[in-house]
């Protein structure tokens, strides 16, 4: 990816609110863990949310409004309500 700007609305928004809740998840609730694990989660998750970024960016389309990019947005929120509802 070139840089941020060059990313559609819904890329920008997933790399934004996903980068900034793995943060929170890993650095703030997870107390139990050495730093080191910690910046090695951290790592491993920015990798897969700039890849899914990058699917998402790929969808978007500036003639069809960007639906399926959007729905490749909510579809990782809508797993993770899932699994955390159990």
């Amino acid at each position: 990816m070139d840089s941020f700007s060059s990313l559609c609305a819904p890329s920008q928004m997933f790399l934004l609110v996903e980068t900034i809740y793995v943060m929170f998840v890993i650095f703030v609730l997870v107390k139990e863990i050495t730093i080191i694990k910690r910046v090695k989660m951290f790592a491993i998750a920015f990798v897969a949310i700039v890849g899914w970024a990058t699917i998402v960016n790929y969808f978007c389309d500036p003639s069809d409004n960007n639906y399926v990019a959007w729905f490749l947005v909510i579809v990782p929120a809508f797993f993770s309500m899932i699994r955390r509802s159990k």
